[in-house]
């Protein structure tokens, strides 16, 4: 089976990029916020809601 291409991101990964993708969600293009979407699929299947909340607030309070 063919390796399948593209870039790959851990967990923490994703969580050091969703928060700040998030709060620009209203100003995403189209491309930019499907990006969104597939990180919030992967996150909400790893995490819970409440530990998805609390880095989108960590997040807001280091700005």
């Amino acid at each position: 089976m063919a390796e399948k291409e593209g870039i790959f991101f851990t967990h923490d990964e994703l969580l050091a990029l969703f928060p700040r993708l998030k709060s620009l969600e209203s100003v995403l293009g189209k491309k930019e916020r499907a990006v969104l979407i597939k990180m919030e699929k992967v996150l909400y299947k790893c995490l819970s809601i409440s530990e998805i909340e609390t880095c989108l607030r960590a997040y807001r309070e280091a700005r």
